[in-house]
């Protein structure tokens, strides 16, 4: 009698970084001032989105230039545009369960071409994990009564990842109120939101985040001069696991996916108001223990046994294995 059975287990495959190149030539609008000189930029990727293809991942997005001038007359202004860019990967996509990556911006470069033009360049890196649901096949004799075989088994500590289910929660904060301002004679040349977590605690189904969200804004009024105005939030969240393990250690996350800053009008004057998204998330790293046979022999007669050699991930989701 034969008997097999059959494991499954998740493998993790890394891949070589993607690289790619992004650019735009951005035309100033009318209501702008010619660009005398650059003071501050930025460039930021946006979170992308992704297409498996056959044998193919692509990942495409922008990334978002923010430009800092002052004007012929001194005065400061700011733009922001975008460029698209795409990234592509050569994977096998047979088995792909989910793939994870994180792209960030190497260098840029943002120069005047001219009194209303500005280019912009940049070169683009990505790093991706791949995770492939397989399985092995395991099979042999079958023993039973006074011929059951002796076992020599074995244990390993194996280190494995996982991700806990994101949260996105949108927000509109005022920045600052200013009495006696008229909203079209308010200006927001520079603005900026950032994360920070402070505290994560483990829960029966998941982990409790909190920390700060700061915002600030670079604002004129009128003929004032420009001011940073800052304002700083407290947050705390839920992120579910339903996959938490016994020991495990989280690496939260948080990224400001969108943000833009608004002047509106009131019947005292005007008033700054940043709406925002904020997407939470974290990874959870914890060791499972495998048990394995690393031997058999039968006492009651001569037997010679045979080893197929596999990769550790190859024994993980043991107790998961199913026979026929």
């Amino acid at each position: 009698m034969q008997q097999k059975k059959t494991c499954e287990f998740y493998r993790i495959e890394r891949r070589p970084e993607a690289y790619a190149e992004s650019a735009a030539d951005y035309s100033l609008p009318d209501y702008n001032s010619d660009v005398r000189k650059i003071l501050f930029t930025d460039a930021e990727v946006r979170p992308a989105s992704k297409f498996v293809g056959d044998g193919e991942l692509e990942l495409s997005g922008i990334v978002v230039y923010t430009v800092v001038y002052s004007d012929n007359e001194g005065r400061l202004e700011s733009v922001s545009f975008t460029s698209d860019y795409d990234l592509t990967s050569k994977c096998n996509t047979e088995g792909l369960e989910e793939v994870v990556f994180d792209t960030r911006v190497q260098n840029f470069a943002i120069r005047p071409i001219g009194p209303r033009r500005i280019s912009a360049r940049c070169s683009l890196a990505s790093s991706i994990t791949l995770s492939y649901k397989e399985g092995c096949e395991i099979d042999g004799d079958v023993f039973s009564g006074e011929e059951e075989p002796e076992l020599l088994r074995g244990k390993m500590n194996y280190e494995r990842e996982c991700a806990t289910q994101t949260l996105e929660r949108e927000y509109a904060e005022p920045i600052v109120r200013l009495d006696g301002a008229i909203a079209d004679e308010v200006s927001v040349i520079f603005s900026d939101a950032e994360v920070k977590i402070n505290e994560l605690s483990e829960l029966d189904d998941g982990i409790a985040v909190s920390g700060e969200i700061l915002l600030s804004a670079v604002i004129k009024s009128y003929e004032e001069p420009a001011r940073l105005y800052t304002k700083t939030l407290s947050f705390s969240e839920t992120l579910q696991n339903p996959d938490k393990k016994e020991g495990a250690v989280y690496f939260p996350t948080a990224t400001v996916t969108s943000l833009r800053v608004n002047v509106n009008a009131e019947e005292t004057g005007s008033e700054v108001v940043a709406d925002f998204i904020v997407e939470l998330g974290a990874v959870c790293k914890y060791n499972e223990s495998v048990e394995y046979v690393k031997d058999a022999y039968l006492k009651s007669r001569a037997t010679e046994n045979g080893y197929t050699k596999i990769s550790s991930g190859e024994l993980l989701y043991a107790s998961r294995e199913s026979e026929y």
